[in-house]
């Protein structure tokens, strides 16, 4: 059984699977930034980290982020359904146990702009609580299923996708996906075929 944010080894493994296709670009977004304990790790990498969080007061260790590693670190305070970011930035973006806080009519939009904050070449680590999990947080509004997260990332390749329960009785759907070079080509075949 994994703790909820245990996320660390599955980070570790993308760095690996990044380097060792030469991605020289270290920029991350991080949704939902909660402990901050992905972005420091990736901070401590030499990583440039935005992060992206709606309620400053609930995000521990912030401004300890923000004093230690400076223009490194950026946060954004603001809604995630909300914010409009660019396009192809990110070599990886992590969006771990947020999605079950947004309503599902958002979930559509809030997928297209993780895949399009996605640079080719990069990855997204994607995690939700399922519907029947035991002990929701406060704020729970929905989850998904492994599968139904799948269709969402149709379009990207999967690298590894499990679903796992937590020490508390959380059932995490999981997921790593990984945006081809040749991405937007695939797109244009598909569409023109």
């Amino acid at each position: 059984m994994k703790e909820i944010y245990s996320f660390l080894p599955d980070i570790s493994a993308s760095l690996r699977f990044l380097n060792d296709r030469g991605s020289r670009k270290k920029i991350c977004l991080d949704i939902g930034v909660g402990k901050g304990e992905n972005s420091k790790f990736l901070l401590d990498r030499g990583w440039s980290v935005k992060l992206i969080e709606k309620d400053l007061l609930k995000a521990e260790n912030l401004l300890e982020l923000i004093k230690k590693y400076g223009e490194k670190a950026e946060i954004i305070e603001k809604d995630f359904v909300n914010w409009d970011m660019k396009k192809n930035i990110f070599s990886l973006v992590l969006c771990t146990n947020v999605f079950h806080f947004i309503k599902k009519e958002y979930y559509a939009e809030c997928f297209k702009k993780i895949i399009n904050a996605i640079s080719p070449g990069g990855i997204a680590i994607f995690s939700i609580l399922t519907p029947n999990s035991l002990n929701k947080p406060e704020g729970f509004v929905n989850g998904l299923y492994l599968e139904e997260v799948k269709e969402f990332f149709k379009e990207l390749d999967f690298l590894h996708s499990e679903v796992f329960e937590t020490k508390s009785g959380q059932n995490i759907a999981f997921l790593t996906v990984f945006k081809p070079i040749g991405f937007l080509r695939r797109l244009l075949e598909k569409d023109f075929l």
